[in-house]
């Protein structure tokens, strides 16, 4: 089965209980051995957003499901070395870990995924990166939201627009709404053809990860997120 590692959680010296966005049954759990300190060639495998392949092993009885056959179906040239596409990869696995569901496919996000990451490691143009991949999960989740509509304002909490300034910080003016907006209409190659100021880009960032968490993630911080503002200030 192709998976894309999300992360793990350590519960023994070399075990790790790996988190993966398979493309068949979604968000699944498997423990995984020998990746301790002293066994670093197998390790990589299981970085954040990894692409992997592997079988599941038929479990016994009350014992979990376990991995068999892992190799990697793909190597990343350096996303791993370079620290802004690292950073991006971690927001990656956090904000698509918090949008999926344990057990429930969605293959098209998973295809997103899957070859957003290759183009990440191969392209250097990638300061849109996260507002690009915050907009495909909204998409590929049902809940992205609409461009057509009159106002002077959008309204990231309610996903609409209106011409009375919201009680609240979360709205954009209709400039920079329409900008937000525009982004759902790029692909991979044409999304880094968009002009932005740093401070725009900050801007659209705060709008998809606003948005993410009143729609689709919840409230649950995504700690990755001030990593990436201080990444692209």
């Amino acid at each position: 089965m192709r998976s894309i590692v999300l992360g793990s959680v350590r519960f023994s010296d070399s075990g790790k209980m790996v988190r993966l966005f398979t493309e068949d049954q979604g968000l699944r759990a498997f423990p995984v051995m020998g990746l301790g300190s002293s066994n670093k060639g197998r390790a990589p495998m299981f970085q954040p957003m990894s692409l992997i392949t592997a079988e599941e092993e038929n479990a016994k009885i009350g014992k979990l499901p376990r991995l068999t056959g892992v190799q990697r179906a793909y190597i990343f040239q350096n996303v791993y070395t370079d620290p802004i596409k690292s950073t991006i990869a971690f927001f990656c696995a956090e904000a698509t870990e918090r949008a999926i569901v344990e057990g429930q496919a969605n293959v098209e996000l998973f295809n997103f995924c899957w070859h957003a990451m290759q183009w990440l490691d191969l392209d250097e143009e990638v300061a849109l990166f996260p507002v690009f991949w915050s907009l495909n999960i909204m998409r590929y989740c049902g809940v992205y939201p609409g461009s057509d509509g009159e106002g002077k304002y959008y309204d990231l909490r309610e996903a609409k627009w209106t011409n009375v300034v919201p009680g609240h910080s979360d709205v954009l003016d209709r400039d920079n709404a329409l900008l937000w907006l525009r982004l759902q209409h790029h692909d991979f190659e044409s999304v880094r053809s968009i002009g932005m100021t740093s401070a725009q880009r900050r801007l659209m960032l705060n709008a998809a990860v606003t948005f993410l968490h009143c729609h689709v993630i919840g409230s649950k911080e995504l700690k990755s997120v001030e990593v990436l503002r201080e990444v692209f200030s």
